[in-house]
């Protein structure tokens, strides 16, 4: 893709970014599920002739799902009602009527919050969606499209702590194999040498 010229370097949805997926001169986003908003929200040319797909296979048989971000809840190890605090958590996320709330038809979400799917297993079924068909992506029944790829993902796959701080090394690394100064193999090597490293607590 690289040296076929084929790929967009740009902020992340910065003014370039949305110029080039706008005019139709990038048209792939490998990225999470969250991105949905963009059609939704960022771009008004082309709204509704994106759609969503499960991620390109690397090798036959392969995963075809990633996972990228999720979510965090904290309750104040001081908190005035911190039980409290967690049982409204608890009601949200393993509750019918909690998950139907988060996710389902509201006020501010009127076709239910798409930018993500719930991590509990009862709630994310197949056959119960918790959102509607998506209009910036043609009308995509993007639930389904997602709740099959999350259903290739480990349960309890852990992020490691120092996963924000890989970019440091991966980041750049990949922008030199961009720039022709690396190449795949030698970015892995090294990036994985400097993550050991520089963020990996062995002790």
């Amino acid at each position: 893709m690289n040296k076929a010229g084929l790929g967009t370097r740009a902020e992340y949805l910065g003014p370039t970014d949305l110029a080039t997926l706008e005019s139709g001169q990038q048209v792939f986003v490998p990225w999470s599920i969250w991105w949905d908003f963009a059609p939704q929200q960022l771009l008004p040319e082309t709204t509704g002739n994106w759609a969503a797909m499960r991620l390109p296979a690397w090798e036959d048989g392969g995963s075809r799902s990633g996972a990228m971000g999720g979510a965090s809840f904290v309750i104040p190890k001081d908190a005035e009602n911190g039980d409290l605090a967690w049982l409204f958590y608890e009601f949200l996320a393993f509750d019918p009527e909690g998950y139907a709330a988060v996710y389902g038809p509201n006020d501010i979400y009127p076709n239910g919050l798409n930018t993500s799917i719930p991590a509990y297993s009862p709630a994310a079924d197949p056959a119960t969606p918790l959102f509607g068909p998506i209009d910036g992506l043609g009308g995509q029944d993007l639930w389904t499209t997602a709740i099959e790829a999350g259903n290739e993902i480990p349960g309890s796959a852990p992020i490691p702590q120092w996963w924000a701080g890989a970019v440091d090394y991966l980041g750049n690394n990949l922008q030199r194999m961009f720039d022709g100064d690396l190449t795949p193999e030698q970015v892995i090597e090294q990036s994985t040498e400097e993550i050991q490293t520089n963020l990996i607590d062995r002790s």
